[in-house]
């Protein structure tokens, strides 16, 4: 299922799949979430799998501020975590 939520005025888009321990899964430099297409059936049997559109990408708007610092897209990705889980988790990318 497809969520969203605002950071920095900014809407950051992301999927949930799975239960388990949480896994947040980080797509690459122009992709998104779907990278992960053959890799969700098999996770989701084990783990909660959080699988967010980095900010630019996929369907998370595009806010330069945001975009253009590796520092505040870990703060997005923070906050999203904040949000969805406040429980330890594994972060792969």
């Amino acid at each position: 299922m497809q969520y969203s939520f605002t950071f920095l005025g900014s809407s950051i888009s992301y999927s949930i799949a799975g239960s388990g321990p949480t896994v947040l899964l980080l797509h690459g430099f122009g992709e998104d979430h779907h990278v992960f297409h053959n890799q969700i059936e098999a996770l989701q049997q084990h783990c909660r799998l959080v699988l967010p559109d980095l900010p630019g990408s996929g369907e998370s708007s595009f806010e330069n501020e945001i975009c253009s610092r590796i520092d505040t897209m870990a703060l997005a990705m923070h906050a999203l975590m904040q949000e969805v889980c406040a429980e330890p988790f594994l972060v792969l990318g």
